[in-house]
């Protein structure tokens, strides 16, 4: 079993140049000595107070440490002093014997002690062994430090051009009147110089005429002449008999200098895909020289990373403080800081950069598809994406639920696949975690649909909202917002698909966000939400529609549209006068008749499917000479498209292709109830009209003549 005494402190008065001491209570429990240093300018010395331990801790078989209270004196408590620049090591400078527990004790130091020096103690309780020596086993130590003097402050440095002769310089040194921590000299404390040195390299340096007798506080200047074009660096120190202060330099080019760095470097994306860089121009030379901003002139850089210029720069010899990037020469999008440099005849100046990269060029094109499943072991987006706020990474695992993407096995190795987990953390509720997309080109699509694939903790709070980047940066709106746990169950974690219209972004440019946030209520559970298989698509519509007769059947045709990624509908639901829809479904394939198609979308597994051949139609009874209008929803497989425009027709009228909207009429034609042509219609009586335009448009309608 191991045995330790615990060392009380007991805490010092806040002056830092005295040893009045008082107990404060609780202080028994800390494990620290605070020593203080006490400047009387003959007999300085190092000191404070002290309490005796009053407990121990043994170790017990089960190896926990049980606290006793001491029921016998300390045998001894030695104190040991070091100080490694002065290769002093544990030298025994006080030593107490049959200490009570609990004592107060009063230490002081004042022997061998050398100014401006730093110090260690170590306070020892100890056990004297049968053979007279101490038990460092039974021992436990603690070890303060403290400066044996008075470090000053840094004198203040700085330095003045002569805009006359660029040769000259004047540098201006003031003495510091406090010490380091800001306390004010005491009395009797004085400074005997400050060194002052004209420092070239590590190997090379030039003491100048020193500041004697410095009054503190006070400012004094030398005149100094140097080669113009020539870069300085002045080194000061303030010197006492008591300790020195740090070393501080002033850093200059002697003459006329470059520009500094430009500030606030912004980018904003227009409208039309560019970029419009702007900043704020350098108001100071970049090494304290004489500086003219009149001659400043620009470069800028696209660069992948906020350090370094990547290639050739996109425009130079600049005077304006602004930039449009028109991004033309781009033929992938890829993701850019922006970086500014400013110059003058005399050399390049210093440079900034945004503080995010942005994801400019050509637009992606639809179908827009995101697995997360690019790289190796370590996914990546397929796409590139912008990210701010919050922690949202790509990964192809999370440990602590054991899922891996839409279509993974967690408890397959090598195949898992990747996902998007959104990562929020208290205090970031407000601003959220958000996941930008590049600019996708809707410009030829008619109803874009947005899937994508969550996974939300059952009991979590966090939500999911969907927003549409327009073209410009200030061209924002919400277009979905979910809470992903929503029907989730507890212990379980399943994808869930989520569907959304894009109608605001059709015929134009746009980016989609994933923006994850969660209420501040510290109550909530807030985890992590996951997010894989994002693809955007247009599902267009019906868009012509036919009635005949068909072997004295009312029959429906229409021309089937498809998309990219699914292919034809799988499915119509068939409105009439707003009535509840009919659902038709393509039939199952039949032998000799099915067609292999790959659905790109891999929301079939990645399998290819067999499908039926099929044409569409609804076949049905109509009542003759009742006016219809109905509409047509295709589906593709669960994803929906909008209804088409109304068609109207009259029951047992054969109309051919009719096509709603009328240019200019070609001939006019009407029919009785029964569907009979009548040439000459009877005032008042009721027949239905047909009209056909030049350009082709059919319309039919029930009127009174």
């Amino acid at each position: 079993m191991r045995k330790i005494y615990t060392l009380l402190a007991l805490a010092a008065a806040t002056a830092s140049t005295g040893f009045a001491m008082e107990q404060v209570p609780g202080a028994v429990d800390k494990k620290s000595v605070v020593l203080e240093f006490k400047f009387d300018g003959e007999n300085s010395k190092v000191g404070g107070v002290f309490l005796a331990p009053t407990n121990s801790e043994e170790e017990n078989d089960n190896g926990d440490w049980v606290s006793h209270p001491l029921t016998e004196n300390i045998d001894v408590i030695r104190v040991y002093r070091s100080c490694r620049p002065l290769l002093e090591y544990s030298k025994e400078v006080a030593s107490y014997e049959n200490v009570e527990p609990g004592a107060k004790i009063d230490f002081e130091d004042s022997e061998g002690l050398k100014f401006g020096y730093e110090y260690s103690y170590e306070f020892r309780p100890c056990k004297i062994k049968e053979d007279g020596t101490d038990d460092y086993e039974y021992s436990y130590g603690t070890n303060p430090s403290v400066f044996f003097g008075i470090s000053p402050a840094l004198p203040k440095l700085s330095s003045e051009q002569n805009t006359e002769d660029y040769t000259k310089v004047t540098i201006t040194v003031t003495a510091p009147d406090t010490d380091k921590d800001g306390n004010p000299f005491p009395e009797g404390f004085y400074l005997s110089k400050i060194y002052l040195e004209d420092y070239v390299n590590y190997n090379e340096s030039y003491e100048l005429d020193p500041i004697e007798n410095p009054e503190p506080g006070k400012s004094y200047s030398l005149d100094l002449t140097f080669p113009e074009g020539s870069s300085k660096s002045i080194y000061a120190k303030a010197i006492s008999p008591y300790g020195e202060s740090e070393t501080t330099a002033v850093r200059f080019v002697v003459g006329r200098d470059v520009p500094g760095s430009p500030a606030n470097v912004q980018a904003v994306r227009n409208e039309d895909g560019s970029m419009t860089i702007t900043w704020d121009a350098p108001e100071e030379g970049k090494n304290g020289g004489i500086f003219d901003p009149s001659l400043t002139y620009y470069t800028v850089y696209r660069s992948q990373n906020g350090s370094d210029p990547f290639g050739d720069p996109i425009a130079e010899n600049l005077t304006a403080t602004t930039y449009t990037d028109n991004c033309e020469d781009l033929t992938e999008p890829k993701k850019y800081y922006y970086l500014v440099y400013a110059a003058n005849q005399f050399g390049i100046g210093g440079y900034d950069y945004t503080s995010d990269s942005y994801l400019i060029g050509p637009d992606y094109q639809l179908p827009y598809i995101e697995h997360f499943n690019s790289g190796g072991y370590y996914k990546e987006p397929d796409n590139i994406w912008n990210y701010k706020g919050g922690y949202p990474q790509v990964t192809n695992i999370d440990s602590n639920k054991g899922i891996s993407g839409v279509n993974g096995d967690y408890n397959d190795y090598y195949n898992r696949e990747g996902f998007l987990k959104m990562q929020l953390y208290r205090g970031e509720y407000e601003d959220g975690s958000s996941y930008e997309s590049g600019k996708i080109d809707f410009s030829q699509a008619e109803y874009p649909v947005l899937t994508f694939h969550t996974v939300g903790v059952y009991d979590n709070s966090h939500r999911i909202k969907v927003q549409l980047q327009g073209a410009s940066d200030s061209e924002k709106s919400d277009v979905v917002d979910i809470l992903p746990s929503e029907g989730a169950v507890e212990n379980e974690y399943v994808w869930k698909k989520n569907i959304v219209a894009l109608e605001d972004a059709v015929g134009g440019s746009a980016s989609i966000t994933f923006f994850a946030y969660g209420p501040a209520d510290e109550d909530l559970v807030h985890d992590d939400i996951f997010i894989d298989e994002v693809m955007i698509d247009d599902y267009p519509t019906v868009k012509e529609m036919k009635y005949d007769m068909v072997d004295g059947k009312s029959v429906l045709t229409w021309t089937v549209p498809s998309n990219k990624s699914f292919g034809e509908p799988d499915a119509y639901e068939i409105y009439f006068d707003g009535e509840e829809p009919v659902k038709i479904e393509r039939p199952e394939a039949t032998e000799g008749e099915e067609k292999e198609i790959a659905l790109l979308s891999d929301d079939n597994d990645g399998k290819d499917v067999n499908v039926g051949e099929w044409t569409p139609s609804y076949e049905f009874d109509a009542e003759p000479g009742k006016a219809y209008s109905v509409k047509v929803k295709p589906l593709y497989g669960d994803i929906p498209s909008k209804e088409s425009e109304n068609y109207e027709f009259v029951g047992n009228v054969p109309s051919g292709l009719t096509v709603i909207g009328i240019d200019k009429v070609s001939s006019v034609q009407y029919f009785d109830v029964n569907g009979l042509r009548v040439a000459s219609p009877a005032k008042g009586q009721i027949v239905i009209k047909r009209v056909e335009g030049e350009n082709g448009a059919v319309k039919m309608q029930k009127v009174v003549f």
